[in-house]
């Protein structure tokens, strides 16, 4: 039988035959491509979904979160049914498995003596009905989802959340379609053992022995068929039901995802620079170096200030370089070394290893008084390698570790500051 669907380009109608309804054809009139079927699939999609926003019209964002709240509970109430439902799959199929599979370890850490046991109608109802519960209210969900406005500010929240629930929602229901299946296989089970209690029955009465018994184990057997006909239709029916809600939730899920592309597409943040590796190391540069010649500048208007009280020369000299030393150590350690300081500990650092270097710079000036330039290296290598070990013991002091050549480097930028730094700001005070 001919088909006459039109053409999604020209909106022209093509006629083909039946067997290429769900092919790709060609257009007469304008050379398209398309498949009939997905067309008419396409356009059937469109229609329910006018069709749930025309029904839930005017749902607000407050409705929305109501009904997810109200998924809670029933989330809830069927989480006991969908951990028993995997627990008997697994027993079930864990020895069509290797011995080695995890599914053999995952069976043996099983406690619950429930879980071994066959299904029972009344329990298959239960679990139905808090699947049937979760599923309507879920329903509810999605149609309100849809029917919200796509400008408000939290919807693309919304549609990850409404893509969270599906998940979880798939979940349950794939453990629902688990327990159909174990289900059924235990009504055929059971129709096996009553088959042969029935045979025995038969046999009972050819042999004319134990009339009355054999007559009432018949009519048992026959009473137990019927019942596991009825569970047999319920397994059944509890299959068909799960499959038919994974394959609606799956299109649930699609209209999520697409909701969330499109939102993502349509809604784009405020760009936001973030600084990487390098970045983040010349902003902690500059904002070091920025914060250093401020502090400097404080320190040297304290240098004047004792300078015009007539403090000596050298108690000034000694507290600007210990003060300025302190500063140095304290930024130039968090920047080469990695390793963080308080201004406690820069301070006493600097106060000992200038104290350090003064006494031996002293020492060597009074017993080689006559070899200024032995003096100026001797004092400078001694007090690069006490510096450098002093640097080490306070970072192992704060439970850090600062590398060797790391430790001289700083040594380095501190007898540097007290040659560029403190003495022309000392010179320029007190001239």
């Amino acid at each position: 039988m001919n088909q006459k669907p039109p053409c999604p380009h020209c909106a022209q109608i093509v006629e083909l035959p039946g067997e290429n309804f769900d092919s790709t054809v060609t257009c007469p009139h304008c050379n398209g491509k398309f498949n009939p079927m997905q067309e008419i699939m396409k356009e059937g999609m469109k229609w329910f979904d006018r069709q749930v926003v025309k029904e839930n019209a005017g749902v607000s964002d407050v409705d929305f979160k109501a009904i997810i709240d109200a998924c809670d509970p029933l989330f809830a109430a069927v989480e006991p049914f969908t951990k028993r439902a995997n627990h008997r799959y697994n027993i079930r199929h864990c020895y069509t498995c290797p011995p080695s599979d995890a599914v053999h370890k995952e069976v043996a850490g099983y406690t619950d003596r429930e879980d071994f046991e066959p299904y029972t109608e009344t329990y298959l109802d239960a679990h139905t009905a808090a699947i049937e519960a979760l599923s309507s209210t879920f329903d509810n969900l999605v149609g309100a989802f849809d029917a919200l406005q796509n400008d408000d500010h939290l919807y693309s929240t919304y549609a990850e959340l409404l893509r969270a629930s599906s998940n979880l929602y798939e979940f349950n229901l794939s453990a629902y379609s688990k327990a159909a299946e174990c289900a059924a296989t235990d009504v055929l089970k059971a129709q096996l053992k009553d088959a042969k209690e029935t045979l025995a029955a038969i046999e009972l009465l050819e042999s004319k022995a134990a009339y009355a018994q054999a007559t009432a184990a018949v009519a048992e057997a026959e009473a137990r068929e019927v019942k596991n006909r009825e569970f047999e239709q319920k397994a059944k029916d509890a299959g068909s039901r799960a499959e038919a809600l994974l394959g609606k939730n799956e299109k649930g899920k699609a209209r999520a995802e697409k909701t969330s592309e499109v939102v993502s597409a349509s809604v784009r943040p405020t760009a936001v620079y973030v600084p990487g590796p390098i970045g983040k190391t010349i902003g902690l540069v500059i904002g070091s170096l920025t914060l250093v010649l401020g502090v400097i500048l404080v320190i040297g208007a304290l240098g004047a200030l004792l300078n015009y009280l007539g403090v000596p020369k050298f108690i000034l000299s000694s507290t600007m370089a210990t003060l300025i030393g302190a500063i140095i150590f304290l930024f130039s350690a968090r920047i080469i070394g990695g390793i963080i300081l308080t201004l406690v500990d820069a301070f006493w650092v600097s106060f000992i290893a200038h104290t350090f270097n003064i006494i031996v710079s002293g020492a060597l000036g009074y017993l080689l008084a006559y070899h200024l330039a032995t003096v100026i290296i001797l004092a400078g290598v001694t007090g690069l390698i006490f510096q450098s070990v002093l640097f080490q013991i306070q970072a192992r002091a704060r439970r850090q570790t600062l590398k060797i050549s790391k430790a001289y480097l700083l040594a380095i930028l501190m007898l540097l500051s007290d040659l560029f730094i403190s003495s022309p700001i000392v010179g320029f005070i007190v001239r």
